[in-house]
């Protein structure tokens, strides 16, 4: 392989030297994300991919800025009913305190 490379590209081979015995298979011990018997079965995280795909479609669909502001204070709130915060930015000055 010397001969054919320029001494530039020979510098940065890395040319493995086997044991005499030839190689040795290295068993991966890292766990795997998934249980190996669940493969093609959908999990939360497919779910999860499902619903922000879903709630991209949506904030592009929607008319303006005020109706994607509408679809996250809902989200917002689903996720959080106690939250102020998820009704703050109603124009209407009617915040409601979950009462």
């Amino acid at each position: 392989m010397s001969t054919r490379l320029p001494k530039q590209v020979l510098a940065k081979v890395v040319c493995p030297s086997l044991a005499p015995a030839g190689a040795r298979l290295i068993e991966d011990r890292t766990p795997a994300r998934i249980k190996p018997v669940v493969p093609g079965k959908p999990d939360w995280n497919n779910d999860y991919q499902r619903f922000v795909l879903d709630l991209s479609d949506r904030l592009k669909s929607a008319a303006d800025d005020k109706g994607r502001a509408v679809v996250l204070r809902r989200l917002r709130r689903a996720l959080d009913p106690d939250d102020v915060s998820a009704v703050e930015g109603r124009r209407d000055g009617n915040v409601n305190h979950g009462s």
